[in-house]
Parts: C-alpha cells; sequence; structure tokens
C-alpha cells in the first residue's frame, strides 16, 4: 500500500557491511544509489524505495555543492574496520574471530552497543599486537 510510510533501515546495517566483506572474503562492496535525483530538500521520499531511497549524498544546488548522509558516514566507518580487521590479520591477531562476532550480532540483534563493544575489544587487541 503506497499511503503507509516507511521508514528507512537503522543504520547499524551500513555499518556492519564493512565486517560481513570481511567474514564472507570480499574484497569490496557496491552502493547502487549514490545522489538523490531531485531536491531532497523539498521532498525526500519517493514512493517506490522509501525515505533517502538508499542514495548516500545529496545535492545542495543552492549552494553548488554536495551533502553526505549519515548513511554515508556509516560507509565510510566500516571500510575503516574493514582495514583494521586486514591490520588485526596482518599483525597476527584472530580478525575472524572479530568478524564473526559480528555477523552473529547481524542474524540476532540491532543493538549499536554491543557492536561498538566488539568493535572495541578489536582495537585494544589490534593495539596489543602492534606493540
Amino acid at each position: 500500500n503506497d499511503s503507509k510510510i516507511r521508514i528507512d533501515k537503522p543504520s547499524m546495517e551500513a555499518r556492519k557491511m564493512g565486517w560481513l566483506c570481511y567474514f564472507h572474503g570480499a574484497r569490496g562492496y557496491m552502493h547502487w544509489a549514490y545522489s538523490w535525483k531531485s531536491n531532497p530538500w523539498e521532498n525526500a521520499f519517493d514512493k517506490t524505495w522509501g525515505f533517502g531511497a538508499h542514495f548516500i549524498v545529496y545535492p545542495d544546488k543552492k549552494r553548488k555543492k554536495i551533502v553526505d548522509s549519515i548513511r554515508w558516514e556509516m560507509l565510510r566507518e566500516t571500510a575503516e574496520d574493514y582495514d583494521a580487521l586486514c591490520m588485526l590479520k596482518a599483525a597476527g591477531g584472530d580478525s575472524k574471530e572479530f568478524a564473526q562476532l559480528v555477523k552473529d550480532l547481524s542474524e540476532s540483534e540491532q543493538d549499536p552497543k554491543s557492536f561498538y563493544q566488539i568493535r572495541h575489544r578489536l582495537l585494544l587487541e589490534l593495539n596489543r599486537l602492534s606493540q
């Protein structure tokens, strides 16, 4: 029914992408939607795709610039997490164990606190092995 209001997925979905790619051995991720096609400042809802329509940047034609989205920031951060997992492996750590924790978390809950606890442990382990 087109009269329903659709709410976008939680930002944690984008944030976990690098971890899931790492776990499955993927070396990249293609995001199919880049820039919103019309004026998002007047209407950021598409009746087919919902709010934001999975786009990651929005045009600000008045100021002649591109404005990033929360989704864009989450994808940037997950790329950094992917790099941290690669660095942990290079340092001799069990990067698959950490990626597995996030994979399991993806299948069970959407709690950002649990995710950030796993990430914190990853960074502590990376720091310990890098010294």
